[in-house]
């Protein structure tokens, strides 16, 4: 009898490569979305062309991002101790920025940070990022310092917060999805905006990738029977909740069932 094909436990180099070819991409994305944001803040008539709510995205996060792209493409899989060295630094940067922030919110004090580069006169609390971008940085510094921690508890750590982040982004995004427009903010005027978001969902899906290399997630990325499950039905585990939210929605609003049958068939 032929035996079960049983996981080599090494990584596929052809998804590796996919990755690799991805995560360049999409840090070009995050690059230049941070990169014209921070420079309408910085040049006022850029602000001009883009469209409006763009000062949605405050400066201070707008820098965050950009040192976290920086972090990430200063720790890629063949960098030197020097460029690992840089690239925990920056993301003990972003920790610790985005840390001062919340502790401006629990204290409700001002340290100077947030109009420290450009002024914000239209906001109610001027040139500050809201608390879901806060915890949100505040989590992918904590990540961006251990990205390759392989030690037990610092990978656990690092694994379980790329985890939660990735979970928080899902939630961010159903909110913006299905209008729960209060999941983002203080207020309309003071909240997690839509390039934010955007921006943090792309390098938290790279941080996850790069995670896979070293820590729980490697079967991601295995090249026997269990990583190709995995990467199959990781697509369906993500979209599927959207997916029955949706129908539940349009079955309820067309009243074809009442609301509550539609609730606990989803």
């Amino acid at each position: 009898m032929a035996r079960l094909t049983q996981s080599s436990n090494q990584p596929d180099l052809r998804i590796l490569a996919i990755i690799g070819q991805l995560q360049r991409i999409f840090l070009v994305l995050v690059i230049a979305v941070a990169g014209i944001v921070l420079c309408a803040w910085l040049i006022p008539a850029v602000g001009l062309h883009l469209p409006a709510r763009w000062s949605l995205m405050k400066a201070n996060t707008a820098i965050l991002i950009l040192l976290s792209a920086a972090s990430i493409i200063l720790c890629h899989p063949r960098a030197s101790a020097n460029s690992i060295l840089c690239s925990r630094l920056l993301g003990g940067v972003v920790a610790l920025l985005s840390a001062a922030t919340l502790i401006q919110y629990i204290f409700g004090i001002s340290l100077g940070l947030d109009t420290l580069i450009t002024a914000d006169a239209l906001d109610p609390i001027p040139g500050r990022m809201s608390v879901q971008s806060a915890v949100s940085l505040l989590m992918l510094g904590i990540v961006l310092i251990n990205l390759r921690a392989r030690k037990r508890m610092l990978s656990y750590l690092a694994d379980a917060l790329t985890l939660f982040l990735a979970l928080l982004m899902l939630v961010y995004a159903s909110g913006y999805f299905f209008g729960a427009m209060r999941l983002f903010g203080l207020s309309m005027q003071h909240r997690l905006s839509p390039q934010t978001l955007f921006c943090l969902t792309i390098l938290t899906l790279i941080v996850f990738n790069r995670r896979t290399e070293y820590g729980v997630f490697s079967i991601l990325i295995d090249d026997g029977i269990g990583g190709k499950t995995a990467r199959l039905a990781a697509p369906f585990a993500v979209f599927l909740p959207f997916a029955l939210a949706t129908i539940r929605g349009l079955v309820t609003r067309s009243n074809m069932i009442p609301e509550q049958y539609g609730v606990a068939l989803a």
